[in-house]
C-alpha cells in the first residue's frame, strides 16, 4: 500500500475519532499528532518513503477537527485515553509517537500516560509547559497572541478566528502570504515549496471542517497547565528542535531535554520551525530505529 486510508472509531462515550494510514500496514505502527492549525491530513511526505522503510504511520484527528467530535471540557491529559482506544482498535500492542510544533505536548501526555504502550516518542519543534516564568518569551507575537486569547476569553478567540477563516475562504492565499511575511528566511524558504504549501494550507481548512470551536479549544489547552511535570515521564523521548525557531523559542526543547530522565535533544543549526517538512524523512528513520534514549543529552 503506498496510498492513504482510514476511517473513525467510536469511543467509549459515543465519540467519533478520525484517523488515517499511511505505508506499510505491517510496518512499525507510529502514531502522529500534528500541529496548529491540525488535521489527520495536509502532508507533504511521500507515502512510499513510508512503506520503503517499513513504516505504519497513523495520523490522528484530535477533538473538534476534522472527522473527530468536539469534547467539552477537555484537558491534555485525556488525550491518552482516545489515543489507547484507538491502538486498541487498531490491534497495536505498542507502538512510536510523534508530536510536531503544538501536537508535541499531546505527545509528552502519552508518553506520560502510556509508558507499557511507547516504544519512543518523538517531539519535534514542540511546546514545552507554557505556564513557566518566561515560557513565552522570544515567541513570535502572533503565536502568543492567539494561545493566550484562546485560553482566556475563547469566544473573542473564536470570532477573531472566524474572521481569518473568512478572509481566507474569500481570498484563497491570504493565510499563506501572511505566514510567509511572518517567517524567518529558514522557514521561508521550506514553506515556500509548493508541496508544503499545500500541505499547511490543507490542513488549515480540514481544522477549521467542522467550525473554530474545536481548533480553539485545542489552542487553549496547550497554552494551559498540562497537569503533569516533564520529569515524570518514564518513556523514551528523543526531541528535534532548530535553533532559529521563533514559533517555539529553542529553550522549550532544551527545558524539556534537561527534564526528562531519558531523553536526547538534536538542535539543528541555522534550522527553524519548519523542520517537520525539512528533515522528516530522517527524523522518522531515526525514532522508528534502534534509538538508545538512556540519559539526558542536550
Amino acid at each position: 500500500m503506498t496510498g492513504i486510508h482510514g476511517g473513525t472509531i467510536r469511543l467509549r462515550d459515543g465519540r467519533v475519532l478520525g484517523y488515517a494510514e499511511w505505508g506499510d500496514p505491517d510496518g512499525r505502527p507510529l502514531l502522529e499528532f500534528r500541529g496548529l492549525p491540525s488535521s489527520r491530513l495536509g502532508d507533504a511526505i511521500d507515502p512510499a518513503f513510508l512503506t520503503a522503510n517499513r513504516i505504519r504511520r497513523i495520523t490522528v484527528d484530535r477533538p473538534g477537527m476534522g472527522l473527530s467530535d468536539y469534547q467539552p471540557h477537555r484537558r491534555l491529559l485525556d488525550w491518552p485515553a482516545d489515543v489507547l482506544q484507538l491502538a486498541n482498535a487498531l490491534q497495536l500492542d505498542r507502538f512510536w509517537l510523534l508530536g510536531t510544533s503544538g501536537g508535541g505536548p499531546y505527545a509528552a501526555a502519552c508518553a506520560y500516560r502510556l509508558p507499557d504502550r511507547v516504544v519512543h516518542a518523538g517531539i519535534v519543534s514542540g511546546l514545552g509547559p507554557l505556564d513557566r516564568p518566561g515560557a513565552m518569551d522570544g515567541m513570535n507575537t502572533g503565536e502568543r497572541r492567539v494561545m493566550l486569547l484562546a485560553r482566556r476569553r475563547p469566544q473573542l478567540a473564536r470570532a477573531v478566528v472566524g474572521f481569518a477563516v473568512t478572509v481566507e475562504h474569500h481570498r484563497p492565499g491570504t493565510i499563506h502570504r501572511g505566514l510567509l511575511k511572518a517567517l524567518p528566511g529558514c522557514d521561508r524558504a521550506v514553506a515556500s515549496r509548493p508541496e508544503v504549501r499545500d500541505s499547511l494550507m490543507d490542513s488549515y481548512w480540514r481544522a477549521f471542517s467542522r467550525g473554530t470551536r474545536g481548533q480553539v479549544h485545542d489552542w487553549g489547552i496547550i497554552a494551559s497547565p498540562w497537569g503533569f511535570r516533564p520529569e515524570q515521564i518514564q518513556a523514551a523521548v528523543h526531541l528535534w528542535h532548530g535553533d532559529q525557531d521563533d514559533r517555539v523559542p529553542p529553550r522549550h526543547a532544551e527545558q524539556l531535554a534537561a527534564a526528562i530522565p531519558r531523553s536526547h535533544l538534536t538542535m539543528l543549526a541555522g534550522e527553524g520551525h519548519m523542520i517537520a517538512f525539512s528533515h522528516i524523512q530522517q527524523i522518522l528513520l531515526a525514532l522508528t530505529g534502534d534509538m538508545d534514549v538512556a540519559t539526558p543529552t542536550v
